[in-house]
C-alpha cells in the first residue's frame, strides 16, 4: 500500500496489490466492503492497482474505510 504524492485538491491516490484488473476491484469493493472508490484510470492512471479516494469524510469514517479497504483487498491475497 502506497499513498502518491499528492497536490492538494479532495482526492488521495493510493496504490494497492493489483490482485484484480481496477474495474473489477472497485465492484469487489462496493459489493465486499461497502465502499465507493475510483478505478486510477479515472485519474489518467494507467496500471490496476490504483484507487482513488475522497478526503471528504469525517476523520473516524475515513479511517474506517481505510480499515475496510485494506481488509478487503489483503482477502483476496487468499
Amino acid at each position: 500500500y502506497r499513498v502518491r504524492r499528492c497536490e492538494g485538491g479532495w482526492t488521495v491516490l493510493i496504490d494497492v496489490p493489483p490482485y484484480l484488473a481496477s474495474d473489477d476491484l472497485v465492484v469487489h469493493l462496493l459489493r465486499e466492503a461497502h465502499l465507493a472508490v475510483h478505478p486510477g484510470w479515472f485519474y489518467d492512471l494507467p496500471s490496476d492497482g490504483a484507487l482513488a479516494l475522497s478526503l471528504l469524510p469525517e476523520t473516524d469514517r475515513f479511517a474506517e474505510g481505510l480499515r475496510r479497504l485494506r481488509a478487503a483487498v489483503d482477502a483476496l491475497a487468499r
